[in-house]
């Protein structure tokens, strides 16, 4: 049924890009909510990569465009140009490394400076719940960070699949909510939020070869 996607009637194009240093999961997390898979084995995203899904909102139909970006700092400039137009975020940490807790918090620093969206819109979500025994994040501390940042705290397993579908849902919600802010900020920028999928996916194909330019350079 989703490879009917566009050619079904789309009230909203939701924008929600994922962010977190690599090895936190973000790919995971997209194919467990998109394709309702895991993999153990996996490979780096290079540059940007682009998923889509169809979401019901109060008898509206919302196409979400989830944009997996890559963790390594040398992608660092090419995610920065993804976050425009974006109407929500998750930056995901591993729960198993309170180093990647450090960095998301960075993250969402990264991202408001690009992107002011309503805070309401963003979730830190601490990632690999599943693995209880190698937790160095408790659940106090993954919400006091997102409190002290004031954006909401989920916890996840793209393993097992646990609150993945209630992330989607909830980030989903919430730009809902806020859709008339978002319009107001994204019509100040020449954009709004019923985006033009077609010029979103030249934007896709022109961060992918400027990417497989990037991982050709020396740096």
């Amino acid at each position: 049924m989703e490879n009917d996607v566009f050619q079904k009637k789309v009230d909203y194009l939701f924008k929600v890009v994922l962010l977190g240093h690599a090895h936190v999961g973000k790919t995971s997390f997209a194919n467990r909510f998109c394709d309702h898979i895991f993999s153990e084995s996996y490979s780096s995203t290079v540059g940007i990569d682009f998923r889509i899904k169809t979401m019901m909102i109060e008898n509206c139909s919302i196409k979400m465009q989830i944009w997996d970006t890559a963790g390594q700092e040398k992608f660092q400039s090419l995610t920065k140009s993804m976050y425009q137009g974006a109407h929500g975020c998750f930056v995901l940490f591993d729960l198993t490394s309170m180093d990647s807790l450090i960095r998301g918090k960075k993250y969402v620093k990264i991202f408001f400076d690009n992107c002011p969206i309503p805070k309401e819109c963003v979730f830190l979500v601490g990632n690999k719940c599943d693995l209880k025994s190698q937790r160095e994040v408790s659940y106090v501390e993954g919400e006091a960070a997102a409190k002290e940042m004031e954006i909401s705290y989920l916890e996840s397993s793209a393993k097992d699949g646990t609150n993945i579908e209630e992330c989607f849902a909830k980030i989903c919600q919430r730009i809902f909510d806020k859709k008339e802010v978002l319009e107001f900020e994204t019509k100040s920028d020449s954009k709004h939020i019923k985006l033009d999928l077609n010029n979103t996916e030249s934007l896709m194909k022109k961060a992918t070869s400027s990417s497989s330019s990037s991982s050709n350079c020396s740096c």
